[in-house]
């Protein structure tokens, strides 16, 4: 090392030594254990400034060799590399929904300051920028991440998972040659009950009992969980045919409005109208209706126009009406 290249370095390490005075370090801290006069060797060990990178600045006391990384465009730690900022996500939990419910708010942010982006890493939902849509029920697994800038380098991703419960189900119970047919209103995931418990490989959407007891059902699609539904009771001794009832349905074809028409003896009865469509699936489930004069009228008119069919029934003195209909 020539003589001007070690006053260089020792002109360095004054000012290293006049900020750590200033900033209540002991001068010793960089000298050897001895405190001995600093040795060419030595100084080239504690002090080495790449050439054009990090001059230590008496004005700035953010700088100098090992200092933590500001998001400022400086070299703050003198290694020859322009420092980036760390940061970290805030991303609020998300609690359970049930598939009808509106859509999530997704809500979180960084400490930088800088957006916050979403992925959708499971589960039949949408994004639409920070807003989740919902089209069913299943596990969610959503995912925030920020990839940092030319300030900050990129966050660690935060993911949560939460639950879109399926809606509670409703059981449909029919009646066919005195045999009792068990309807659920989801497609997938039926889990059958028989007075409370399991019924083990009875997963279909039409469940025909074989004994007698109180049947209920819950839906559970990847181990998110309806609430269960309300009982049907089956008594297979008090099963006796349906005798058919006559009804007027009018006007038949309708673009919405109906008019059911009962017998007198059916006055102040409960009525029960299923509605569905050709491929089998359920619109009206069980719908109660009371009729008070002998005649009520149902608006239909936010269904799509097709062929429909119906059921109605009077369950007390098990009477039952069947018949087509056609929405324009």
């Amino acid at each position: 090392m020539t003589r001007r290249e070690l006053a260089d370095i020792q002109g360095k390490l004054v000012k290293v030594r006049k900020w750590m005075n200033e900033a209540g370090w002991h001068a010793g801290t960089i000298a050897d254990s001895n405190n001995q006069e600093l040795t060419e060797s030595y100084i080239r060990k504690m002090v080495d400034f790449p050439e054009k990178s990090c001059m230590v600045d008496d004005t700035d006391i953010n700088v100098y060799p090992g200092a933590p990384a500001l998001p400022d465009g400086n070299d703050n730690d003198c290694d020859g590399i322009v420092d980036k900022g760390e940061q970290t996500i805030n991303f609020e939990p998300i609690d359970d929904y049930v598939e009808d419910q509106s859509d999530i708010q997704l809500i979180a942010s960084a400490t930088s300051g800088l957006d916050i982006s979403f992925i959708v890493e499971q589960g039949n939902v949408e994004l639409d920028g920070n807003q989740l849509i919902i089209w069913g029920p299943g596990e969610v697994i959503i995912t925030a991440y920020q990839d940092g800038n030319d300030l900050y380098l990129p966050a660690d991703p935060v993911s949560h998972a939460f639950c879109i419960l399926p809606l509670d189900p409703i059981i449909t119970e029919t009646v066919e040659d005195g045999q009792h047919i068990l309807t659920s209103s989801a497609d997938t995931g039926n889990y059958w009950y028989l007075n409370s418990s399991l019924i083990p490989d009875k997963n279909n959407k039409v469940f025909i009992p074989d004994e007698e007891g109180s049947y209920t059902l819950q839906v559970i699609i990847d181990q998110c969980s309806s609430e269960i539904s309300d009982p049907i009771i089956i008594e297979f001794t008090s099963i006796v045919d349906y005798s058919v009832i006559e009804i007027d349905v009018y006007p038949n074809p309708t673009n919405g409005w109906i008019n059911l028409k009962f017998p007198a003896e059916l006055k102040y009865k409960d009525i029960y109208l299923t509605l569905s469509d050709l491929n089998g699936r359920f619109i009206l489930n069980s719908r109660m209706i009371n009729v008070l004069d002998g005649e009520v009228s149902l608006d239909l008119g936010r269904y799509s126009a097709g062929h429909y069919s119906y059921i109605i029934e009077e369950k007390v003195s098990r009477k039952i009406y069947r018949g087509q209909l056609i929405l324009y």
